[in-house]
């Protein structure tokens, strides 16, 4: 499983995993085109990943009663029980890029 922030960000752990990914896969292109693979393959990935964050969210804010989503294993709290739950964190604790 691949970490995400609220919003879309995703962790660092699963940029090292994705940038790892990306060189073992580059490892089957020609010596002279493997840093440019290694770059299109992480692009892509991490192209796929955001796409499949964004949908995850829409998802859940559209239809959080489906409980046909794999993540859903048990009780979850509805939307409007959220805020009340705790305080937003007053800022991003990744790194900016």
């Amino acid at each position: 499983m691949l970490g995400a922030e609220l919003g879309g960000r995703v962790s660092q752990e699963a940029l090292k995993a994705l940038h790892l990914l990306a060189v073992a896969k580059a490892r089957e292109s020609p010596e002279l085109l493997r840093r440019r693979a290694k770059s299109a393959w992480q692009r892509r990935w991490l192209g796929m990943l955001s796409v499949s964050i964004q949908v995850a969210v829409a998802e859940s804010l559209l239809d959080p009663t489906n409980d046909t989503r794999t993540e859903v294993n048990g009780w979850a709290p509805a939307f409007s029980e959220l805020p009340a739950r705790g305080e937003a964190p007053a800022r991003s604790r990744l790194p900016l890029r």
